[in-house]
């Protein structure tokens, strides 16, 4: 009989990992956005590192087989993981949007505002 492919407890532990580093750069990409007098070139580059740091990440889950070790092992989960993978588009469109209108705002401050309510 063939020992289950369950994912290897180092897997998760990066999947959490990266979880746990995503959240702090959002947190630090909140902070960037309500100082008055931010660089747009430092959101511009947090938003670059989300960007890296989101493919990777969905890499990790969707690519590398962690979702697809999961769902064999409990097929229940098939139609979150799939959810969860169209997430990540919308999420990576998302953020790369963002970089685009900071882009624009390469202007005055107060064209920054149009990116907030995005974030």
């Amino acid at each position: 009989m063939s020992k289950p492919n369950i994912p290897h407890s180092s897997t998760i532990e990066q999947v959490e990992k990266e979880h746990e580093e995503l959240r702090a750069l959002l947190g630090d990409i909140h902070k960037s956005l309500s100082v008055p007098c931010a660089e747009l070139s430092v959101i511009e580059g947090q938003l670059v590192t989300l960007c890296e740091k989101l493919e990777h990440h969905f890499q990790t889950e969707e690519e590398d087989g962690f979702f697809s070790q999961i769902t064999e092992q409990a097929p229940r989960f098939s139609e979150k993981a799939n959810l969860l993978c169209e997430e990540h588009v919308d999420m990576l469109q998302e953020a790369k949007s963002l970089i685009a209108k900071v882009e624009h705002c390469k202007g005055p401050r107060n064209l920054l505002n149009k990116v907030k309510p995005a974030f």
